[in-house]
């Protein structure tokens, strides 16, 4: 078995073995081709990709990045060791690799590769799970929240394309008037134009009041990112939103539903950071997620800032 560096490589090939041993959404064709300065470490064997590892190079200050996102594919796991391996020989200042709830069920492969832990926090909820146990786990406070927007004439539904044009009007209002990351969000909305992704709304009768982005990374359901309206935050919105996306996700056959709930850390409790860590407790489990990194003075460094919002750029910036 050979494994290489490759600056391209055949769409189907790359997918038909994604999909064979172990399909994750952000090492898709589709995703990987939204993105720049791309490469792939592949391994093969009689003309087969027996692995894979899309890898993204970037610099900052002058500095080689070099970021990846969950665990390589393989069919086995002495594959995925190997690319890992190549992964790290690989010349780079510093090296990020978007550790999201899948991945850390194989952290024993980075730590042994020697990778450290810049520790985050993911929703978890479980679907295979009745959806009446699902709803005894949700805080009190949020079923009351739904209750209430289900009595508002709220209605709940995906995004078809010939509406795209006023979801983006929507997301550029909402991105100015709540100052979100534009960065970001130009992702995400380059996302959806491409087909990368689905967007699912909340309407107040025919008004648009609240967009959830959401990606399928069979069995795992993501939930992006949300945003609403606030002059309807009264309708609950986002409760409603998420309330449906468990429903839709659990009956389509998803094991999971994944919400990004941000950086461990120091920061003021009443920060936006500290507010999403609170309300997405109050929904389930949360779960260890992060940055992996070579550095491990990297870790010194950030615990010194104590700065979730610099944690929060370099996650989206550099593991997507």
């Amino acid at each position: 078995m050979e494994i290489q560096i490759l600056h391209d490589v055949d769409n189907e090939k790359w997918n038909s073995a994604l999909k064979n041993y172990g399909f994750n959404v952000f090492h898709s064709y589709e995703w990987i081709r939204l993105k720049k300065n791309v490469k792939f470490i592949v391994a093969q064997e009689n003309d087969q990709i027996k692995g894979g590892y899309p890898i993204f190079y970037q610099k900052l200050f002058g500095l080689k990045i070099l970021n990846a996102n969950s665990y390589p594919f393989g069919e086995n796991d002495e594959i995925r060791k190997e690319i890992l391996s190549k992964f790290k020989k690989l010349p780079a200042t510093l090296k990020f690799i978007k550790a999201d709830f899948p991945t850390m069920r194989k952290e024993e492969l980075f730590s042994k590769a020697g990778f450290k832990l810049i520790p985050a926090k993911t929703l978890v909820i479980d679907l295979t799970q009745p959806l009446e146990k699902i709803w005894i786990n949700i805080g009190h406070d949020i079923r009351r929240n739904i209750k209430k927007s289900e009595r508002c004439d709220l209605s709940f539904g995906l995004v078809k394309k010939n509406d795209m044009k006023a979801m983006k009007e929507f997301c550029e209002k909402i991105m100015r008037e709540q100052n979100f990351d534009e960065y970001y969000m130009k992702q995400i909305l380059e996302h959806a134009e491409k087909g990368v992704g689905e967007f699912y709304f909340v309407k107040h009768i025919d008004r648009l009041i609240a967009l959830a982005h959401v990606l399928n990374s069979d069995p795992i359901f993501i939930q992006e990112v949300c945003f609403f309206d606030r002059r309807y935050k009264s309708f609950q919105p986002s409760s409603f939103l998420r309330w449906n996306l468990i429903k839709i996700a659990k009956q389509n056959g998803f094991r999971y539903l994944i919400v990004w709930a941000g950086f461990e850390g120091s920061f003021s409790k009443n920060s936006r950071f500290s507010k999403a860590r609170e309300h997405n407790a109050r929904w389930g489990n949360l779960e260890t997620s992060g940055i992996l990194t070579n550095r491990s003075s990297l870790l010194w460094l950030i615990k010194m800032l104590k700065n979730p919002r610099l944690l929060t750029k370099f996650y989206f910036s550099f593991a997507k």
